[in-house]
C-alpha cells in the first residue's frame, strides 16, 4: 500500500474535521507522552523475579 501526497492530505483533512484544530495539539502531546512512556518501558531492564513462596496456611485448632 503506497500513500501519496493526495492521500496523506485527505487523511489530515479528515482528522482535522473529526477532532477540530483546537484539540489536535493536545492530542499530539498526549500521543507523544504515551509513546515515550511505552518506549522507556520496553527498553527498561526487567525487574528480577521474586522467589516463589508457598502460601501459608492457618493452623487449624483441632476439635
Amino acid at each position: 500500500m503506497n500513500l501519496g501526497p493526495a492521500e496523506i492530505g485527505l487523511v489530515v483533512l479528515a482528522v482535522m474535521l473529526l477532532f477540530g484544530y483546537r484539540k489536535l495539539p493536545d492530542a499530539a502531546r498526549s500521543l507523544g507522552r504515551s509513546m515515550r512512556i511505552l518506549r522507556s518501558e520496553v527498553h527498561a531492564d526487567p525487574e528480577p523475579a521474586l522467589p516463589y513462596e508457598e502460601p501459608r496456611t492457618q493452623a487449624s485448632t483441632g476439635a
